[in-house]
């Protein structure tokens, strides 16, 4: 039995994660989307890396450039994660959200 609102697809694309952490400090990671829909994503990322239960994050995620164009598409999310996993070997974590699109370049995302 599926319990999301919105139906998700499977994208692996390039994701920069923040959020604030404890101290009051900006934490920064980054990853992999595993899925996204327009309800929200669950995002790959090395084990220790996921942000806390219940806390609010902004993600950015970097859609290729389109055939014969040179800019690709960042799209922009401001969640709540509501479940973290982890393991020695993976973790991640799954954000409730609703999406934004923005024109970006097709650059690397860690080069910005």
């Amino acid at each position: 039995m599926n319990l999301r609102r919105a139906v998700r697809y499977p994208l692996h694309l390039p994701v920069i994660f923040r959020w604030t952490g404890d101290c009051q400090d900006s934490e920064q990671g980054a990853g992999f989307s595993r899925d996204v829909g327009t309800g929200g994503a669950y995002i790959l990322s090395e084990p220790g890396s996921c942000p806390p239960l219940n806390t609010p994050v902004s993600l950015q995620m970097f859609l290729p450039s389109l055939e014969g164009t040179t800019r690709g598409i960042r799209v922009e999310v401001e969640g709540v994660v509501t479940r973290v996993t982890g393991s020695l070997e993976s973790s991640g974590f799954a954000v409730v959200a609703d999406l934004r699109f923005d024109p970006a370049d097709s650059r690397d995302p860690g080069t910005r």
